[in-house]
């Protein structure tokens, strides 16, 4: 009989779950803490709770099961046989996931593995097969009884418009609220502000620093289980009537209600930084998540729900600028913000007007010291503020999407640079430009086709063009830029590794993507003229780059010395000031005239 006890409360945290008997609700929450602890259930002592628990399961429109961690199912409710259209029978003598869809069956063991190994309480979906052969998505809740090795669920039928409106306002992975849902909760606790000064709230956007990194080290899988871990220990930290969502792989943002004072948020962030700063373990390995927060408080001027939330994402941002844990959105940080908005219009208006130009920085053979190539690097001709370095400019146009115009625009402008110059210089017919993309950039849709037939129009051989990626973009999502430099690669456009040794794990972006030729990092140039350290690792940078058959430029050459080490380093080609500054057109061409360069 005790096999059924638990089903009140389990099937209440379903969706949608029923409160039936909730006038018995602390009798049920003291035998689910029982069971949770791993105890045997004493509080059923009469006949009469006993029965009134089998009706419960009996009854229950809710598909309540118990199964062990053999496989198979103990008992299940005849809701649950009669929605699957079998008999109990059918449904008890067989392996539970023999009803479950194939793809669904790896990830549906994943949940009764975390079960065995102690969770306390899991939510997850899967598709079961129904009599008649079709899918239909089930939404568990489960918890389990290791006294006696048996899993307890409770299921609801989700339909074709639930599951639409799922995945239309929560993130599959967490089951949080995403980015459209959360603004509109965000908007309906602005108006009811609006209209009760008494209610304040906050807002705060958290950044996972490191999370790309430790999801490329762990695996996606173990990556995904570690933000779900953190996530139910942000919800430690919580109300339960605050809001938490997912904006994207590595962002949340959170929601808190009925806020009494500013102290209160700052108590609430502290919580969540010592929280989120505990190890997760895997694979008896400490792993550590790096959190920047930003807060944003209620303000009266607040008039939409994306102004808020983007005061929180500045803040956070602030947060990263000064190495602190959070900040706090104010007067100072909005006046950047309008700051900001106006340089996005000029940054627009700039565009359509083709204020952009090209200035180009010779990379120069250390063997023969001719020029072999010149690197690309965009300049803002501002109407107003005069000539602009990509600093000021280059983060704003990836924030807003208006990077990928940029590099449209510059691949036109390199093409045509080099069929002018190539056809007025014979001795330099071979002549290469290479281009900086960015993760946005390299993503851009038909990438590939429009180089090719940009190149095709100018009549240039797409073999002079080299693609400069850093390892920070490539790991925006490995898979997909591994796919897009292959095809770039089969197009015979050549590849560097640029900024190499800073990144976290360079070495292993060398045999994983085709590349044709590192960049070494100019800090490195740079400091091992001071230290023998850095110019140890320069050493083994151009060694271990030659036994992969690539070339090796040195960026950042500024003094003879540096270029004589570099020299009997068997470096192959050189870049900096030591050789030229990065050169309008115009003075680019007459380094090409000059017969020292030819």
């Amino acid at each position: 009989m005790f096999d059924s006890l638990i089903f009140l409360n389990l099937a209440s945290l379903t969706l949608g779950g029923m409160f039936i008997l909730s006038t018995n609700y602390g009798l049920n929450y003291r035998i689910l803490s029982e069971i949770n602890k791993g105890k045997k259930p004493n509080s059923l002592e009469t006949d009469d709770e006993k029965i009134y628990y089998q009706r419960f399961f009996d009854l229950s429109l809710d598909l309540l099961c118990i199964a062990d961690f053999q496989g198979y199912f103990r008992q299940i409710n005849l809701t649950f046989a009669q929605t699957l259209g079998y008999s109990v029978d059918e449904l008890i003598s067989k392996p539970y996931v023999d009803f479950v869809h194939p793809d669904d069956r790896e990830k549906t063991l994943e949940q009764v593995e975390k079960l065995a190994q102690g969770e306390k309480l899991i939510y997850f979906e899967n598709r079961y097969c129904y009599a008649d052969g079709t899918y239909h998505v089930l939404a568990w809740t489960a918890v389990p009884y290791l006294a006696e090795n048996l899993i307890y669920g409770s299921a609801r039928v989700i339909s074709e418009q639930q599951q639409l409106t799922m995945t239309s306002n929560f993130d599959t992975l967490t089951q949080l609220s995403n980015r459209v849902l959360f603004l509109e909760q965000l908007k309906q606790v602005l108006e009811q502000s609006q209209n009760h000064f008494e209610h304040n709230f906050s807002v705060l956007f958290l950044e996972l620093e490191n999370f790309k990194i430790i999801n490329d080290i762990l695996g996606s899988l173990q990556g995904n289980e570690l933000l779900i871990n953190l996530v139910q220990r942000l919800k430690t930290c919580l109300k339960s009537n605050d809001i938490i969502a997912r904006l994207s792989s590595d962002e949340l943002s959170i929601l808190l209600v009925e806020i009494t004072s500013v102290q209160e948020v700052i108590q609430i962030v502290t919580n969540i930084c010592q929280e989120s700063a505990k190890p997760f373990i895997f694979n008896e390995q400490d792993i550590l998540i790096n959190l920047k927060i930003g807060i944003a408080l209620k303000e009266n001027e607040y008039t939409n729900a994306e102004a808020i939330l983007r005061n929180a994402d500045m803040a956070m941002n602030h947060a990263k600028k000064q190495g602190s844990q959070y900040a706090i959105f104010d007067k100072q940080m909005r006046q950047k913000a309008l700051e900001q908005l106006q340089l996005e219009i000029e940054l627009r208006q700039a565009i359509a007007k083709q204020e952009f130009v090209l200035y180009y920085q010779p990379i120069v053979s250390l063997i023969d010291h001719k020029i072999t190539e010149f690197e690309a690097l965009i300049r803002w001709q501002h109407p107003e503020k005069g000539l602009l370095l990509p600093d000021s400019f280059i983060v704003l146009a990836e924030q807003t999407g208006l990077i990928v115009l940029l590099g449209i625009w510059v691949i036109q402008e390199v093409c045509q640079q080099l069929q002018k110059w190539q056809k007025a210089y014979p001795n330099h017919a071979n002549l290469k430009i290479s281009i900086n993309l960015s993760y946005q950039q390299l993503c851009a849709q038909n990438l590939v086709e429009h180089i090719l037939k940009t190149f095709n129009q100018s009549q240039i051989n797409p073999s002079c063009l080299k693609i400069e990626i850093t390892e920070s973009n490539l790991i925006e999502n490995i898979e997909v830029a591994r796919a897009i430099l292959i095809d770039l690669s089969h197009s015979n456009i050549e590849l560097c590794l640029d900024d190499f040794g800073t990144g976290y794990s360079s070495l292993s972006y060398l045999h994983q993507f085709p590349f044709n030729v590192v960049k070494i990092d100019r800090s490195f140039i740079v400091g091992q003229q001071t230290n023998n350290h850095y110019l140890e690792i320069v050493k083994a940078i151009i060694t271990l780059a030659h036994a992969l058959k690539m070339k090796v430029v040195a960026e950042g050459v500024e003094t003879n010395t540096q270029f004589s080490q570099l020299t009997d380093l068997a470096c192959d080609y050189g870049q900096g000031d030591f050789f030229a500054k990065p050169l309008s057109s115009q003075d680019a061409e007459k380094l090409l005239q000059d017969p020292q360069w030819h």
